[in-house]
């Protein structure tokens, strides 16, 4: 779009000068015709000759016309085009470590697009090793996913960063994403699938420091502790009573 503002604005500079100079001498023209030397002076000449400029630049006038009309038909083309791929969906996966725990290490699959995406799947190259002696190719997630809602995000638990990073794994994978802007049943006969192709480093966020945030979860955690350890305050004092007592 920026592109055909640049080209339109070229044009009319171009265009404005020798409009302007037409007009210019049109009018300069048209003021000896009507002065008084008219009288006394045969102008016929200098009359067809003003006739032939504004002929000019009525043909000048036409064609900054039209050819504005074919700019902002490419701008609104492209201000269109622009407008589907925003609500479309936009499907990504990479390698993060969990927020609750940075020894964790997860894969999040996320739509960050306009709209659902449908019957994603995902394909690793090399293939990574999961548990139980499968891949992550093999899990049926990744297989298929019949939906993956605008703004959805799957985290999947992938393995214990330390151990992964001394394993033998793959430190590298490129993972290829299909899916689907409709559903099954609203599409044509054989459509073709968006394809992202993304490259993962799971030795990218390796030594990386991070502070847990802190959540509900923690501070009813916290509570129950300091109520426990309260409970085995109480208790030791009351021991210590019945000792004295004693």
């Amino acid at each position: 779009m920026g592109f055909g503002i640049k080209k339109l604005r070229i044009l009319i500079y171009l265009l404005a000068i020798p409009v302007f100079i037409l007009l210019a001498v049109a009018s300069l023209l048209y003021i000896i015709t009507e002065s008084k030397i008219a009288n006394t002076t045969d102008f016929t000449a200098l009359g067809a000759i003003s006739n032939t400029i504004t002929a000019l630049i009525g043909f000048l006038l036409l064609a900054v016309t039209f050819f504005y009309l074919l700019v902002t038909r490419d701008m609104v083309y492209e201000m269109k085009k622009q407008t589907a791929l925003a609500g479309e969906p936009v499907v990504s996966i990479k390698a993060v470590p969990s927020p609750d725990s940075h020894n964790i290490l997860n894969l999040n699959l996320t739509n960050t697009g306009g709209s659902a995406a449908y019957d994603v799947s995902v394909e690793f190259d090399p293939d990574i090793p999961y548990e139980d002696g499968i891949t992550l190719n093999q899990l049926n997630m990744f297989h298929r996913l019949a939906l993956l809602d605008k703004g959805e995000s799957i985290e999947l638990f992938l393995d214990s960063a330390p151990e992964y990073f001394k394993s033998n794994k793959p430190k590298r994978t490129k993972a290829t994403l299909e899916y689907y802007t409709t559903p099954m049943y609203q599409r044509e006969p054989n459509p073709e699938p968006r394809t992202r192709i993304i490259e993962i480093d799971f030795e990218e966020r390796k030594k990386q420091m991070q502070i847990r945030n802190m959540t509900m979860d923690d501070l009813v955690k916290e509570i129950e502790e300091l109520k426990q350890g309260l409970l085995l305050i109480a208790r030791d004092i009351e021991n210590d009573k019945r000792n004295r007592n004693d």
